[in-house]
C-alpha cells in the first residue's frame, strides 16, 4: 500500500519565479509522475517542473517500490507543491497512475516519466491549449530525443489519431495532459493487465466513445530519453504481445473482423523477420484489401486508412520478397499501393532482383 512521505517544512527553494498562495494551495493541474528505481535522472527531471513558467501546480510523485536512492533524494526537495507517496513494494505503471489519478486534487491531470525533461512552456502551452479546448478530452505534444536530438512528431487533429489508433498509439505518453473525470468515468482509468501497452489501450478504450475528442500540439515539449544502451528485447516483445490484442480488441468494437485469422493477418502486417508462408501472405493481402474498401465512421479518416495500409503492405511485401517470389505480383494483384504505375513496376523489379540475388547467395552458401 502506497503511503504518504512525511512532508518537507523547509521553504520552497528559488526557481526562476516566486510562489504565491495561490499556487501552492489553488493548483490548476496535477503532474502524475510514477518513479521506480530512478535515482540517475529524478532531480533533473524534477527541477525541469520546478523551473516551469506556469506555477500553480501540483506535482505527485509515486515511488513504486525503488531499492535504489530514489526515496532519499525526493525527501530532500523542499518545494511544497511535491506531493510524495511510497510502496515498499513495486505494483507496476500503471497501478502506480491509477493511485496518482485518484490523489490529485484537480480535473487536468498532466503525465511525466522520472527520466525525462520538459521544456519551460511546457505546462503553460498545454493548461492554455486544454482551458481553450473544453471538448477536448486528451492533448499530447511531440518529443524529441534526449540523446540524439532527432524530433518525433505524431498525429495531430482528432480523425487522424483514432484513425492512427488502428495501427499503433497515437499519443507519446509522457507527454499528455487528461481530464481526470473522462478517463475514470469513459474508462475506469489504466488497466494493470495491459502493461507495458497500458497507455494504448486506455487510449482505443476510450476511442469507442465518439463525443471523447483528441489532439497533439505540433510542437516539442519533453526530451526523452531512449536508453539505447539498456537491453529492451523482453520489454518490447511483451508490449508487442499486448498491442496485437489491443489492436484486435479496436477493429472488432469497429465490427471490422469476420473471424479471428484477419486480426492474425493486420497484426502480421506489423511484423518483419519472422518467416512468412505463402498462405498467411495471401490472407494478408486479402485482409489488406477489405480493410482498403471498408468505410469506416465519419470520425475516422478514410483517406488516412488507405495512406497507412498501402503503407504497411508497401513495407511488408518489400521485407518479404527475399522468400516469397511472387511477392511482387500479389503486390500488384492487391492494387493498393500509394504509387505511381512506374514506381510500382520498379519496386516489384527491385523485389524480384532481392529474391534471385537472395537465390544466388544461398547457392554459393
Amino acid at each position: 500500500m502506497y503511503q504518504k512521505c512525511e512532508e518537507n517544512k523547509i521553504p520552497a527553494r528559488k526557481t526562476g519565479f516566486y510562489l504565491t498562495e495561490k499556487s501552492m494551495n489553488s493548483p490548476q493541474v496535477s503532474i502524475v509522475l510514477p518513479v521506480r528505481n530512478g535515482e540517475k535522472y529524478i532531480s533533473e527531471s524534477i527541477q525541469s517542473l520546478l523551473s516551469q513558467t506556469f506555477s500553480e501546480f501540483e506535482c505527485i510523485v509515486i515511488d513504486d517500490g525503488s531499492t535504489d536512492a530514489t526515496l532519499g533524494i525526493l525527501k530532500k526537495i523542499s518545494d511544497p507543491r511535491i506531493r510524495i507517496f511510497s510502496n515498499e513494494k513495486s505494483e507496476g505503471i500503471a497501478a502506480a497512475l491509477n493511485f496518482g489519478i485518484k490523489k490529485s486534487t484537480t480535473n487536468i491531470i498532466v503525465r511525466m516519466d522520472a527520466d525525462d525533461w520538459a521544456y519551460p512552456q511546457r505546462l503553460e502551452i498545454q493548461f492554455n491549449f486544454m482551458k481553450q479546448h473544453p471538448e477536448v478530452a486528451i492533448c499530447g505534444t511531440f518529443i524529441e530525443e534526449y540523446e540524439t536530438g532527432i524530433v518525433h512528431t505524431c498525429p495531430s487533429d482528432n480523425a487522424s489519431i483514432r484513425t492512427a489508433l488502428l495501427f499503433n498509439s497515437s499519443f507519446f505518453h509522457p507527454t499528455v495532459v487528461f481530464r481526470k473525470n473522462i478517463i475514470l468515468q469513459k474508462a475506469g482509468g489504466y488497466d494493470v493487465l495491459r502493461v507495458p501497452a497500458e497507455d494504448y489501450d486506455l487510449w482505443v478504450r476510450l476511442s469507442a466513445y465518439d463525443d471523447v475528442l483528441f489532439a497533439n500540439i505540433p510542437q516539442v515539449l519533453l526530451r526523452y530519453r531512449m536508453h539505447p544502451d539498456v537491453p529492451r528485447d523482453k520489454y518490447r516483445q511483451k508490449q508487442c504481445s499486448q498491442a496485437n490484442k489491443i489492436r484486435c480488441m479496436m477493429l472488432d468494437t469497429l465490427g471490422l473482423l469476420s473471424h479471428q485469422e484477419e486480426c492474425v493477418s493486420h497484426n502480421l502486417l506489423f511484423s518483419s523477420g519472422i518467416g512468412i508462408s505463402m498462405s498467411q501472405f495471401l490472407a494478408c493481402a486479402q485482409w489488406v484489401r477489405k480493410i482498403y474498401h471498408t468505410r469506416l465512421p465519419s470520425f475516422y479518416s478514410q483517406q488516412l486508412v488507405r495512406e497507412k495500409i498501402s503503407h504497411l503492405w508497401f513495407h511488408f511485401c518489400r521485407d518479404n520478397a527475399p522468400r516469397l517470389w511472387c511477392t511482387g505480383f500479389v503486390f500488384l494483384y492487391v492494387g493498393i499501393a500509394p504509387l505511381s504505375p512506374i514506381k510500382i513496376l520498379y519496386w516489384t523489379m527491385r523485389m524480384v532482383g532481392s529474391f534471385v540475388k537472395h537465390s544466388i547467395i544461398k547457392k554459393i552458401i
